[in-house]
């Protein structure tokens, strides 16, 4: 893409970013994009956690302020986790959105919740995570 112009946009929690490069710096600039493709997403899956903790303090949705917080914890998520479909595919985004909340929050629930740690559920965390890595390792250049 050599001599062309290129522009590429971003929007930010904090509005839009528009980027203009010429010639061959774009792979610099893709990188970028795709380096806060993936700080977002890592974002909407922090947003998802402490919202489905937030889930389980509402207790039933009996507290309203839990239940609140963990509402608008989940809408944030979304619309943080749809920024990083305009730069991860889909299925990689899901996968690793899903799958890294779901490992988070079975740790989190096993060390806050006392919820018990058996061999088959170790056994099937580690294979999220390794699925989540698996994904990323195949997904190559988007």
């Amino acid at each position: 893409m050599q001599g062309k112009v290129a522009s590429y946009a971003c929007e930010g929690l904090s509005g839009a970013v528009v980027l203009t490069m010429v010639g061959p710096k774009n792979d610099l600039v893709m990188k970028g994009l795709d380096m806060l493709a993936w700080v977002y997403l890592f974002g909407a899956i922090l947003l998802e956690v402490v919202g489905t903790v937030s889930l389980k303090l509402s207790n039933g949705f009996s507290d309203w302020r839990f239940a609140a917080l963990s509402l608008s914890l989940y809408g944030v998520s979304i619309w943080v986790l749809s920024m990083t479909l305009k730069t991860i595919p889909v299925s990689t985004a899901y996968a690793v959105w899903s799958g890294l909340g779901t490992a988070a929050i079975a740790v989190i629930g096993m060390v806050f919740f006392k919820e018990p740690m058996t061999v088959f559920k170790g056994m099937f965390l580690l294979m999220i995570i390794g699925g989540v890595v698996g994904l990323n390792a195949v997904a190559g250049k988007h």
